[in-house]
């Protein structure tokens, strides 16, 4: 599949770490990261983009 790229997968998690920080209890931290190791950081959440947040966002 991909190749696991340390650097992406941290900027990854840590996406999800101030999406978290922003939105609280909202936003499905774990869930987030458990995307970023599946998709080996190649995906990238950005808090301020609903389309790429929409997964973790609870209703």
């Amino acid at each position: 599949l991909y190749k696991l790229d340390p650097y992406t997968l941290g900027v990854c998690i840590r996406n999800c770490a101030m999406c978290r920080d922003m939105y609280g209890t909202y936003f499905k931290v774990q869930k987030c990261a458990d995307f970023c190791v599946k998709y080996k950081g190649k995906l990238i959440p950005d808090c301020e983009d609903e389309d790429s947040i929409r997964l973790f966002l609870q209703e």
